[in-house]
């Protein structure tokens, strides 16, 4: 989701998957995106700043992003197939635990965005205890990321 509007929030739910802020400071304008395993795989990050740059003219050099909240390095483990077909796209893997935090951070850098302007919360879902996981708890709660300029 994309916006130029003033107070209009936009919010993503999330258990464990990434949630991406985008802000242009120049354009007044934002994005936030869902960026799980898929989503990660699929670009979802630079698909966002793309529209970004289409609908408000914002240049990729002048935008902030931040990756929220999610399930870490440190404890996202998946299978063995799923490991390596992320390995084989380049993404990265720590034996069989997944980095979305650098992979979607690496991926907005690649687009553009200045290593710099990318942040990394570092807050782990599964294991930090402040957040909703999926992984820890089950269930279908989930952690609503909320942006508005």
């Amino acid at each position: 989701m994309v916006t130029d509007v003033a107070g209009l929030p936009l919010a993503v739910f999330v258990a464990d998957c990434v949630p991406v802020y985008l802000f242009d400071p120049q354009r007044r304008a934002t994005g936030l995106v869902h960026a799980g395993r898929e989503g990660t795989r699929q670009q979802v990050g630079p698909k966002a700043l793309h529209v970004l740059t289409r609908e408000f003219g914002s240049r990729p050099g002048d935008v902030h992003a931040l990756i929220g909240p999610s399930a870490g390095p440190c404890c996202y483990e998946v299978s063995t197939a799923i490991a390596q077909d992320f390995a084989r796209a380049g993404l990265p893997v720590r034996g069989r635990h997944l980095d979305l935090w650098q992979a979607n951070a690496r991926q907005l850098v690649a687009a553009g965005v200045p290593e710099e302007q990318v942040a990394i919360s570092g807050m782990c879902t599964i294991c930090d205890g402040r957040f909703h996981s999926y992984r820890r708890d089950g269930g279908s709660a989930r952690n609503m990321a909320l942006l508005a300029l």
